[in-house]
């Protein structure tokens, strides 16, 4: 995943959340490869997916600078759920502007 990131940032990241509650956000992703950050980072809880000094060593983090979000949420977004979304661009420093509406 890392090289794929080295050779193209863009990156969408889905969640959800219940049944009637989807994110998709889209936007640039840097992955911090360096020692450093990794261990200034690291939470105990990451044990669990990295038990080992050498799985450790693979670790790396990704922070996605999110420039677009795609909304679907139930009694937000336009009806019939799910086939149409909201959408919000970030607009100059850290402000949002909802660009469209399928």
């Amino acid at each position: 995943k890392v090289a794929q990131i080295r050779r193209d940032a863009r990156c969408s990241l889905q969640f959800q959340s219940g049944d009637d509650d989807f994110v998709l956000a889209s936007g640039i992703a840097n992955v911090a490869e360096d020692n450093a950050t990794l261990l200034s980072r690291w939470r105990t809880t990451y044990d669990l997916y990295f038990p080992t000094e050498l799985d450790r060593k693979f670790a790396r983090y990704m922070e996605v600078r999110i420039e677009t979000l795609r909304l679907w949420i139930r009694g937000v977004t336009p009806e019939p759920f799910g086939l149409r979304s909201s959408e919000l661009q970030r607009g100059d420093g850290d402000s949002w502007e909802v660009t469209n509406t399928d």
